[in-house]
This record gives structure tokens, C-alpha cells and sequence, in this order.
């Protein structure tokens, strides 16, 4: 029987060498192009190994830094990466193909202009417009402004028409957004608003009553008209003109007198609260008002003048520091 006396050895240099080959090998590339906020070891390295598949997907997304702004670059060391990677001592043997390595990490983008997003502005618009579709067009004016995002998927949202009745030019907020990253624009826009008012047709006096005969409905373009004009006629049939007003003219809630709630000299019931304790009492109004205006009233018994508040037809309530009756 021979003993080869070698082999022994042997197998210890193969078991040695065994125990040193790494698990996960890491090639750091030169450069990298990265679409996210975040640089990841796979953005900047092949990971390779046998056998640990789940070990290669948990180190490839190790963070390693942020990334740089949209079309910009930033360098990372790969020491530094290693370091993250060996952080823990989750990952086991790991080796790369150098050290000290300067890798150049670009973030990739895409460029939008707000006409990409044309169609969407639209819709929102006509999701919270009060006008009627066949009244109102809508243009937006810079169209043409451009600006960078991730080139990755993105959703996108729009505010700022609070008011149903907008017309003239208006700003628009639109925002695309990326995971936790969101890009702003300014949004400038038009709407120009053509729609049927209700307009004079002849000289109305002040004190008259407007009606269908001196008043008629027209479509005007109202884009640029500072109030809110009336649209029906049955909405100013019977009310009073508060100011002469010129045939042509376009009837809105300025033009009409006030209906007063409270004439002068009238009896009204005077509320006086003083904590759980409400008191009512009459007086004569010294002036003529309408719900929420201050005007005076006189006590009938001790002829007390009183600053008080309307706040229906007939009834005030006494404004602080009118505490003696």
C-alpha cells in the first residue's frame, strides 16, 4: 500500500483557498447613470456570486448617498461604498475589483414643458369652472417653459382656481411627483369668458325699478369686467337702480340699491347678552341699515343712544361696551 504524503497538504491549500474565495464579488464601474434620488450599490457595481442570489439582491440595494440634482453629477469612492457594503457584517466575504476608486454617478432626466401637460390643465380647469363650456376658452401662455425630472414614472398634481367664476389671466400650481421627490412650476393662464348678461336697454333713473322692457339679455365678453355681472332677468326684475345708469350698460350687484333691512325711526328689538342672561328690549333706529351694519338706535325710555349690530330685519344685538341701557 502506497501513502502519497503530499496529499494532505494539498487539501488544505484547496480547502484554504476554498475559505478565501468571497461569496459576492463587486466590480466597480468608471461611471454610472442613476434615475433616482438615491444611489444604490448595483447603480455603481456588477455583484456577482454562485449560489447567494439573495445575498447579491440584499447588497445591491445597499444606499451608498444621495444622488446628484437632475442632470447633474457627483463622485463616490468606492472605499467608501465597500464600507457600507461590510457595515453590520450582514453581507459575509465580499471582495471588489479595486480600491480607492473615484466613480463619476450621474443623475439621468428627461426634460417636460408645460404643453406636456396641456390636456390635464384643461380638464382641471373645466372640473371647477362655473361657466358654461361654450362660454369660456382657456389658453395657456407658456406653454413653451421647460424643466428636468427623473427619468422614471411620475404623477403629477394641480391647484390654485379657487374661485368657480375665474376669467382673466390666473396662476395654476402644477406639480410632478417622483417617490418623495416633487418639481413645482408656475402654471400662467387665461380664460376668456363670453357669456349672456343681462345689460340696459335704455336709460334706467336712479330710485327706478329695472324689468324686461328697459333691460334684455346679450352675450358680452366679460373677460376683463371687474364684478360679477347678473345673468337672468329674473334676477333684477323689480329692483332698484342705486345710480343712473346708461342703455348698454351690463347690471351687476353694484348697480343695485340695497334693500334695507331696518328703516330710520323703525321700532326694533334691541338683544343684550350678559352671559347666560339674554335680555330684549325696544328702541327706535336712528339710522337706516342693512344685516351687519353698526347704526345707532335710541333707548325710548331713557333716550340712551346705543351702537348696536342688524342682524335680521327688526332685531340688532348691542355692540360691546354699550353695557348701560
Amino acid at each position: 500500500m502506497i501513502i502519497n504524503k503530499s496529499i494532505p497538504g494539498f487539501l488544505v491549500i484547496v480547502i484554504s483557498a476554498l475559505c478565501a474565495s468571497p461569496d459576492v464579488y463587486l466590480n466597480f464601474y468608471d461611471s454610472a447613470t442613476v434615475n433616482d434620488t438615491i444611489v444604490k450599490i448595483g447603480d455603481i457595481a456588477e455583484v456577482t456570486g454562485t449560489d447567494c442570489k439573495d445575498k447579491i439582491l440584499f447588497i445591491k440595494g445597499i444606499e451608498v448617498g444621495e444622488a446628484a440634482p437632475v442632470g447633474y453629477s457627483r463622485f463616490l469612492n468606492s472605499n467608501d461604498a465597500m464600507r457600507r457594503v461590510m457595515r453590520g457584517g450582514k453581507t459575509g466575504n465580499v471582495r471588489c475589483n479595486c480600491e480607492n476608486k473615484r466613480l463619476t454617478v450621474k443623475t439621468g432626466f428627461k426634460e417636460k414643458t408645460i404643453g406636456d401637460f396641456e390636456q390635464d390643465i384643461i380638464k382641471y380647469v373645466k372640473d371647477r369652472i362655473a361657466w358654461n363650456a361654450e362660454d369660456y376658452t382657456l389658453a395657456v401662455i407658456n406653454m413653451n417653459e421647460k424643466w428636468k425630472i427623473l427619468n422614471k414614472p411620475f404623477d403629477i398634481e394641480i391647484s390654485g382656481l379657487n374661485d368657480k367664476y375665474s376669467k382673466g389671466n390666473i396662476n395654476l400650481k402644477l406639480v410632478v411627483i417622483q417617490s418623495t421627490k416633487k418639481y413645482p412650476v408656475g402654471v400662467s393662464c387665461k380664460i376668456s369668458v363670453c357669456t349672456p348678461v343681462v345689460v340696459t336697454n335704455s336709460t334706467v333713473s336712479r330710485k327706478s325699478k329695472f324689468n324686461e322692457t328697459n333691460c334684455s339679455i346679450e352675450k358680452r365678453d366679460i373677460t376683463n369686467f371687474n364684478y360679477i355681472p347678473y345673468t337672468k332677468l329674473s334676477d333684477v326684475c323689480n329692483k332698484t337702480a342705486s345710480r343712473t345708469v346708461s342703455p348698454g350698460t351690463i347690471i351687476h350687484e353694484k348697480i343695485i340699491a340695497k334693500t334695507l333691512d331696518i328703516e330710520r325711526d323703525e321700532q326694533v328689538q334691541v338683544i343684550v347678552n350678559n352671559g347666560r342672561v339674554k335680555i330684549s328690549m325696544s328702541a327706535l333706529a336712528r339710522e337706516a341699515g342693512c344685516c351687519g351694519d353698526k347704526i345707532w338706535v335710541e333707548n325710548e325710555m331713557t333716550h340712551k343712544l346705543l351702537k348696536v349690530k342688524i342682524v335680521e330685519p327688526g332685531r340688532v344685538v348691542l355692540m360691546q361696551g354699550e353695557e348701560t341701557l
